[in-house]
């Protein structure tokens, strides 16, 4: 469920709201507020702190100093809460896309959803490369942004870290990627690629485009998750700074022993190293039939067990600790007779 425009209440500055509406909006910014069922009362903290974003883009988009029909490009995190895409951060910061301006820091008061608060935020202005755009269809038709050319942003301005994973799901969006068909959709997922990379490459700072296509090169459509994407991320940069980065780390690796297929998180094949990644979602999995879903992973690990494979998983609560998380991943490559290291930016 997104936040459309018709959620959002907008007064004039002398309008006093009724008791009613009171009861039924947020105030989101100034005088704009969000209907309360639509921001999700009942849900968990990100799922509220998603929907605050979209509320306060739209707000954004009603404030603007134009025309209400002229469509308002946002870049990061902002284009991707707009085509419905989560992000790592509960509740980002607003980049408005803009040619030239002053460029002022709008500052977005919390927001009290029921018992959660949703911290403050900011309003910034980028300068990046804004083309002709056309409208989208459907409840964000006022607002337009390229979601490549957010990618681009993302590749650039957030911690690499962060970034592979936000790329990474942007990407999964736009091939629409499904592991049985890995041929083909990797094939999109190269063409979608070399336009975002086209795309960077008519930026501006070489510095900035360098780190950008090392990002771009790890992002991952495979990646089901933003732990999975990070932790491609942590195993790749521990292979180049061991001296082995000709090693192959592949997601959503498929296995087959002849009577079975499977699917493994990330896997070095020549090494035949699978690296499974035990995020929340396998974890809830888990719990609604805790012990039909451990049989099957035992009998599936068995089974790869028998072809050679070898093991290392992480999980989701290690990435709460990157640092660590990336100690752990070099020590159990080098166990495994695999040359890692720590790299020195690290």
């Amino acid at each position: 469920m997104l936040v459309t425009p018709d959620d959002l209440l907008v007064t004039s500055t002398n309008r006093r709201l009724s008791t009613e509406q009171k009861w039924g909006h947020v105030k989101i910014h100034a005088n704009v507020y969000a209907r309360v069922d639509a921001l999700s009362p009942d849900s968990d903290f990100w799922v509220i702190g998603q929907r605050v974003t979209e509320a306060r883009v739209l707000a954004m988009n009603l404030l603007g100093e134009s025309s209400p029909d002229a469509p308002r490009p946002f870049g990061l995190q902002s284009a991707m809460v707009i085509h419905g895409l989560s992000s790592t951060d509960p509740s980002s910061p607003i980049t408005r896309r803009i040619p030239s301006g002053p460029n002022r820091v709008i500052r977005l008061p919390e927001v009290l959803v029921g018992d959660t608060t949703i911290r403050p935020t900011v309003v910034r202005n980028s300068y990046l490369n804004v083309g002709p755009r056309t409208p989208q269809s459907g409840p964000f038709d006022l607002i337009v942004e390229s979601l490549e050319e957010a990618a681009v942003d993302i590749c650039r301005k957030l911690k690499p870290r962060i970034a592979i994973a936000e790329v990474s799901k942007i990407m999964r969006h736009l091939v629409g990627f499904d592991r049985r068909l890995p041929v083909s959709e990797r094939k999109a997922e190269m063409r979608l690629k070399s336009e975002i990379r086209r795309i960077n490459d008519d930026m501006p700072s070489r510095w900035r485009r360098r780190v950008a296509d090392r990002v771009l090169a790890l992002a991952d459509a495979g990646a089901d998750s933003p732990g999975e994407a990070s932790l491609k991320w942590m195993v790749c940069s521990a292979l180049e700074a061991g001296g082995v980065s000709a090693l192959r780390v592949a997601s959503q690796y498929r296995v087959s022993d002849g009577f079975s297929s499977y699917y493994l998180d990330l896997a070095i094949p020549q090494e035949k190293i699978a690296i499974e990644f035990d995020g929340m979602a396998k974890l809830e999995t888990l719990s609604s039939d805790k012990w039909e879903k451990l049989r099957e992973e035992k009998g599936r690990k068995d089974d790869l067990r028998a072809e050679g494979w070898r093991f290392i998983r992480i999980a989701s609560y290690d990435m709460g600790n990157p640092t660590a998380c990336m100690f752990k991943v070099v020590d159990r490559l080098n166990r495994l007779g695999v040359p890692a290291q720590i790299p020195e930016d690290w």
